[in-house]
């Protein structure tokens, strides 16, 4: 049997926190430097103006997903009867 991998879901502002709790002391400048990224782009990270990338999620072991959620909805004419096909 193979061992799987637990996976929990967290948000955007969980990882950006996870990033940033390792910067400590040091400038957005030293630590941008220090995980081999520009300070404009921590910067913007931090700021919510663009999303970590794999630079920054592979040594926390995270990795990015996406996942979709279907809605299905009737639709209904103004007289209250439901519309045939897709008119």
């Amino acid at each position: 049997m193979i061992p799987m991998m637990r996976v929990e879901p967290i948000t955007l502002s969980q990882v950006v926190a996870l990033i940033f709790a390792g910067q400590g002391d040091k400038s957005l400048r030293q630590y941008a430097e220090e995980l081999s990224v520009s300070p404009m782009y921590l910067s913007d990270v931090a700021n919510g103006k663009r999303e970590p990338g794999k630079k920054l999620l592979a040594p926390l072991g995270i990795r990015k997903t996406r996942s979709v959620t279907v809605h299905y909805q009737r639709e209904f004419t103004l007289s209250g009867k439901r519309k045939r096909g897709g008119q």
